[in-house]
């Protein structure tokens, strides 16, 4: 594969420029990984940085064992994407009554419980709910810091896509965050790659990016020296708590 520039950025740091932003907090609920990242002229602090229990993968598994418990298991034989697909579009933090049809690609109804519907609720009660962790992360900061990155609060990963998700996230965190409050965005599943597009489109893009032919004549190494992060770190997952593995 012929790539003639490259560069590296964690999916935090993409969402916020998919906003317009180099500065922010960024709740980020990815596949198999979640954490309130800040971040400050587009480095992440990492000592403010606070990992989640949740993951968006975990909820997902958490939804298709349920649907198999209840019978739905030889519908399911794409299994992990339609589970997804429908944690994405009928699960809700505050599920309308009545609500919860879903249609399989093989035309088969199902109806969801009200457990099932309100399962992303998990991600906003309890000690390592999303306002908790976004208390601890910015209880970090300075306090100017901590006014100045709060004004611009960033959601990424499509978990964050459920119906009434991001309303719901807002009323919690009540003062924490700025007038400007939550970016309200299409897609919370794209935002990471709108981003990337952005970051490749600006004029500072050659500075922390590798050429094709620089890389060719000075290798790997040339990658760790221009695109590490502001502590030093190569290891992206190391810096939100889990293994790369």
């Amino acid at each position: 594969m012929h790539v003639p520039q490259f560069s590296l950025a964690t999916q935090s740091v993409l969402a916020l420029h998919a906003e317009g932003y180099t500065s922010g907090v960024v709740v980020d609920i990815g596949a198999g990984h979640a954490a309130v990242v800040p971040v400050l002229e587009g480095k992440l602090i990492p000592y403010a940085l606070e990992p989640m229990l949740w993951t968006g993968e975990d909820l997902t598994r958490q939804l298709l064992l349920s649907l198999r418990k209840h019978g739905f298991s030889e519908h399911l034989h794409t299994h992990w994407d339609i589970a997804n697909h429908i944690k994405e579009t009928q699960c809700s933090v505050d599920p309308e009554p009545g609500d919860g049809h879903y249609t399989l690609p093989d035309q088969t109804e199902i109806t969801l419980s009200p457990s099932q519907r309100s399962l992303p609720m998990t991600l906003l009660h309890g000690p390592n709910s999303i306002p908790k962790s976004f208390s601890r992360s910015v209880g970090k900061l300075g306090d100017e810091l901590r006014e100045e990155l709060s004004r611009h609060l960033v959601l990424a990963g499509g978990t964050t896509d459920c119906p009434g998700f991001r309303e719901h996230l807002l009323r919690a965190l009540g003062g924490e965050v700025g007038q400007e409050g939550l970016t309200r965005a299409e897609s919370g599943r794209l935002r990471s790659w709108v981003g990337g597009s952005v970051l490749a489109s600006l004029s500072s893009f050659s500075r922390i990016s590798v050429l094709r032919s620089e890389y060719l004549e000075s290798g790997a190494g040339l990658i760790n020296r221009r695109c590490r992060m502001e502590d030093g770190s190569d290891d992206f997952y190391g810096l939100y708590g889990f293994s790369g593995s």
